[in-house]
């Protein structure tokens, strides 16, 4: 997957990397091996400046900013050979070109996932809030998540639907509370935290079997008069295969909150726990605290 900023648009990026990668080719197509090299500079160079404000700096290294690009920038034709820089400038060219369209298809398919209905293909779209659900509410409403709306009240788009994101950070969290021999408070009972967890888990198999799709828990009518109806889903997170996770979990879990926000319409991270919900609330995003002793939910949407 690819990460935008925090901040991006997302059918901005895709646009401008649909662009970027269409000007790579008709650059990489040119048959004047001299003017290849310098419109490979100006063509790379323009898509940093374009492309700066919507990819983190990691992101630019893997599509632009890589040890070619530097190397094409200092090099000189007539040391190197026109021909010869040429084909080298073509390579990195394709290369790009490349990567840009797998960037574009992954972003279009996490838009899609987001939103039900593409805007990029026409259609008034059914936008998901995102409720990033800490470890501990997994632990104490692991059976109540097709009514998780009910536990943890958001303000919604009339039209906008809500979608559990599950992180992975949480599931890594609750396959290690498998083997913790401590006690958590539920419902007023004392109870294993390794038999919560192992039925947390459980309960996420059964209801999302395929986790590279998006699994409808609930449906509710909104507005019987026009059949509108709102839908509360569960979906996993798609997160990078290379990157390395933050070590203190609960920034971690904040992290990958804000890289929703660039595809869902609000994001809520939902939680018992103080210290990561004022870690939210500092990251900008909207937060839950559930109490468990006395029963009640507070929090705000600032």
């Amino acid at each position: 997957m690819i990460t935008l900023r925090p901040t991006a648009n997302c059918l901005r990026a895709i646009e401008v990397l649909t662009r970027a990668a269409t000007d790579a080719r008709n650059v990489a197509a040119m048959t004047d091996t001299y003017a290849m090299p310098s419109s490979y500079r100006i063509w790379a160079n323009n898509q940093v400046r374009m492309l700066s404000g919507l990819l983190p700096e990691y992101e630019l290294e893997r599509l632009l900013t890589t040890r070619q690009y530097w190397l094409i920038q200092t090099v000189d034709a007539k040391s190197y050979g026109s021909t010869e820089l040429a084909t080298f400038v073509k390579q990195e060219l394709d290369a790009g070109a490349e990567a840009m369209d797998a960037a574009v298809k992954l972003l279009r398919a996490e838009y899609w996932r987001w939103n039900e209905t593409d805007d990029l293909h026409g259609g008034s779209g059914r936008p998901k809030h995102a409720l990033v659900l800490d470890t501990n509410v997994f632990l104490h409403h692991w059976n109540e998540l097709k009514r998780i709306d009910t536990i943890c009240e958001v303000e919604l788009r009339t039209d906008a639907s809500i979608a559990i994101a599950l992180v992975p950070q949480v599931l890594r969290e609750l396959d290690a509370a498998k083997q913790s021999q401590k006690k958590i408070k539920v419902g007023g009972l004392e109870v294993f935290t390794m038999n919560e967890a192992r039925k947390a888990i459980r309960e996420i198999d059964v209801l999302l079997p395929e986790p590279s799709r998006v699994a409808i828990l609930q449906q509710q009518s909104i507005d019987p008069s026009n059949q509108m109806t709102r839908e509360i889903s569960m979906m996993l997170t798609v997160d990078d295969v290379d990157r390395v996770p933050i070590a203190d979990h609960d920034a971690e879990i904040v992290d990958r909150a804000k890289s929703i926000q660039v595809f869902a319409n609000g994001v809520t991270v939902v939680s018992y726990d103080t210290g990561i919900i004022m870690k939210a609330a500092q990251a900008g995003l909207n937060v839950k605290k559930l109490y468990e002793d006395d029963g009640i939910v507070q929090g705000n949407t600032a």
